[in-house]
């Protein structure tokens, strides 16, 4: 099995800091990717049993908890995903609280409508999916987490089977919102201060228990029905 690469302190991935794993290969070969060296899927490094417990051991190396990230190449194609569900499972087995971030080039609804096992347990582990392919004419460098305004934040451990969360991909709108609930300690932009409790904090409870398709009252997330 190949891959491309480790990064054990990666600061630009996620919130916080990561351990960003890279696969070697891909499918989609976008203008202007950001890592062109791994598209083959004969290059890259061999993977070994100590690449495993490397990434294990830095999950929480000088007491810091990290994230861990998969990309790639594409980590999600028929090529990768047994390599890809391999490390995802031995994280979630000896670090079950680590926070789990995929970027594919795939739609998350096209994924969901393969109905392959491994892939199924990978998006069952995942706490947070980028999807879609980076297009170079739709490139923003202001974007968190992606590198073109198609490509979408999904959490897939927040809404139900059926609906799913995503951020406002209006990354301006999505950063005057976020201000604010930074100046509000977490609390709704939208709801008067008077009225504030537990429940109308992001993500308020009325969000959570929506159970139509459709934005939270501030428009920072929305939830969506990939099953159509």
């Amino acid at each position: 099995m190949k891959y491309a690469g480790v990064l054990y302190n990666d600061f630009s991935a996620a919130p916080g800091v990561s351990v960003s794993f890279f696969t070697q290969g891909c499918v989609f070969r976008c203008a202007g990717c950001h890592n062109p060296e791994t598209w083959e899927f004969d290059g890259g490094e061999d993977f070994t049993a100590d690449i495993l417990d490397n990434i294990i051991e830095k999950l929480t190396d000088n007491s810091i908890k990290r994230n861990f990230c998969l990309m790639g190449g594409e980590p999600l194609c028929p090529e990768n995903l047994f390599l890809s569900y391999l490390v995802l499972s031995t994280v979630k087995e000896k670090s079950p609280d680590t926070p789990i971030y995929i970027w594919t080039g795939y739609k998350y609804e096209d994924l969901i409508k393969r109905h392959e096992q491994k892939l199924d347990a990978i998006l069952e582990m995942a706490d947070v999916l980028i999807d879609s392919p980076f297009i170079e004419s739709k490139r923003d460098v202001t974007l968190k987490m992606r590198g073109s305004t198609n490509q979408r934040i999904i959490y897939l451990k927040e809404g139900n089977d059926m609906l799913k969360i995503i951020r406002n991909p209006d990354e301006a709108y999505a950063k005057r919102i976020s201000d604010a609930l930074e100046k509000t300690g977490g609390q709704c932009p939208c709801v008067p201060k008077y009225a504030w409790t537990e429940d109308t904090k992001c993500m308020c409870k009325a969000f959570r228990e929506q159970s139509e398709p459709g934005p939270c009252h501030c428009g920072l997330y929305e939830k969506i029905d990939f099953n159509k």
